[in-house]
């Protein structure tokens, strides 16, 4: 390798001409430095004297190719000789990407990634570093085969998870900064590299359908509790509602099975009404739950949002934040009544409400039908408000109706005939015996008078 002290001629964008006694030749800013040069003139001045190496000579071209940092050690070799695996050196910040930043080492560039910056979330790495800065980063490994060095700046620091057991307890309550918002909850610092998640669930115990930016704003101080803790995964389940009071809880110690309850309808859904109560909770009234009479599509046509109605607590469950309401309830169950008070072998007299292809309707009491089968009028059909009498023979609990057949009564009547007359016969049979035996008692003790 031939070195001579050459004088600088003229700087360019692209490098340094050096004067080589009537010839010039060039240093490529490529090889003015190992390290990441933006300009020569960070490196040489006009007229200043330098040693240099000449690097290729194209006769032809008239081209001297001269390098000066070939006077140096490569990089490379120093970092295998003087540094290991985590050493702390230092290094000047000279590119900042999405994914990370490059520091140079001194000729050599190593990667300090995103993940590695700081034991807290890092989205924005122009946040935490700027370019020229000069910074003790941590060796985490080198690939000398792919001249690659992985650097980490936050691995300086001792890591905050070691001792996250012993400062934060499961249902403790702690002060946090929310320091992310997503659209499945927000992230919440505990210290510095200790953050965990608020799910939306856990953000407050009645506002479970919004964006959590409309309860929480980054930077809010808010208080929370510890719900779970996954060292393994370096995970932290963190609750805020779990601070408040719960009006769940508060609800169903309050109330009882049974009570009446004031709300205004909040929404109505495909399978029930939902009714505000105490706490600003919910209730639901299942459709089924509307009335005793009408079918569901035509109850729920009654309600409409904003309307206050009362409803009777069927159930409360805390735990799952379910609270049952009915509105049917309120009043008696009058098929109910009437299938109590007229069971299975009771004769019924009603009229004819409507007249069906295969069934009779009977009209029993007020929100009360009964059904005959039509068969059962053989070619006599009554007409509508005709009185008929007929004999419950079961109840339909689930169409509300009673099922009723003339025949049945027939058959209980001739039973009944034939109970009757079996009776009446004992009776003169008994009465008969009676006779024969007096008269022949009579006889003997006249015998014995005489």
């Amino acid at each position: 390798m031939s070195v001579s002290q050459k004088t600088v001629k003229n700087i360019t964008s692209y490098g340094v001409f050096m004067d080589l006694g009537g010839v010039d030749g060039l240093i490529h800013i490529t090889d003015l430095s190992w390290s990441r040069i933006n300009h020569p003139n960070e490196v040489v001045e006009l007229d200043q004297e330098i040693k240099v190496v000449i690097l290729d000579f194209d006769e032809d071209k008239s081209r001297i190719q001269l390098g000066l940092k070939q006077l140096n050690k490569h990089p490379w070799e120093a970092l295998s000789d003087d540094v290991k695996v985590g050493d702390t050196v230092k290094g000047k910040v000279v590119v900042i990407a999405d994914y990370g930043a490059f520091v140079d080492l001194g000729g050599l560039d190593g990667l300090l990634h995103i993940t590695d910056i700081s034991w807290s979330r890092v989205t924005d790495p122009s946040k935490h570093l700027n370019v020229g800065e000069e910074i003790d980063v941590k060796v985490l490994s080198f690939d000398k085969e792919k001249l690659r060095v992985s650097l980490g700046l936050k691995q300086i620091h001792n890591d905050p998870w070691e001792n996250v057991e012993s400062n934060y307890a499961v249902g403790g309550i702690y002060e946090a900064d929310v320091s992310n918002i997503t659209d499945y909850g927000c992230f919440a610092q505990l210290e510095e590299g200790i953050e965990g998640l608020i799910h939306l669930t856990e953000l407050d115990w009645t506002s479970k359908n919004i964006h959590p930016s409309k309860v929480v704003s980054v930077g809010d101080e808010v208080d929370v509790m510890v719900l779970e803790i996954d060292l393994e995964k370096r995970r932290i389940s963190l609750g805020m509602k779990q601070c408040q009071e719960n009006p769940w809880l508060t609800f169903s110690e309050n109330n009882s099975l049974g009570d009446v309850v004031k709300g205004e309808v909040r929404s109505i859904t495909d399978f029930g009404m939902f009714v505000g109560l105490d706490g600003n909770i919910d209730g639901l009234v299942h459709l089924s739950d509307l009335s005793w009479s009408q079918s569901e599509e035509e109850a729920v046509k009654l309600y409409s949002k904003g309307q206050e109605v009362e409803s009777v607590i069927l159930g409360i469950d805390p735990h799952k934040e379910r609270i049952s309401l009915g509105i049917k309830q309120l009043s008696e169950d009058v098929f109910d009544s009437f299938a109590k008070n007229n069971p299975k072998g009771t004769e019924l007299k009603g009229a004819v409400s409507s007249i069906g292809e295969d069934l009779i309707f009977i009209s029993l009491a007020e929100e009360v039908i009964g059904k005959i089968k039509s068969k059962e009028f053989k070619d006599n059909p009554p007409s509508e408000g005709e009185s008929i009498t007929s004999l419950v023979t079961s109840i339909d609990r689930k169409n509300r109706q009673v099922n009723l057949s003339i025949f049945a009564l027939e058959k209980s009547q001739e039973k009944e005939l034939i109970k009757e007359n079996i009776s009446k016969n004992k009776q003169i049979e008994s009465e008969t015996k009676t006779s024969i035996g007096d008269l022949i008692q009579e006889e003997l003790d006249d015998s014995l008078k005489d």
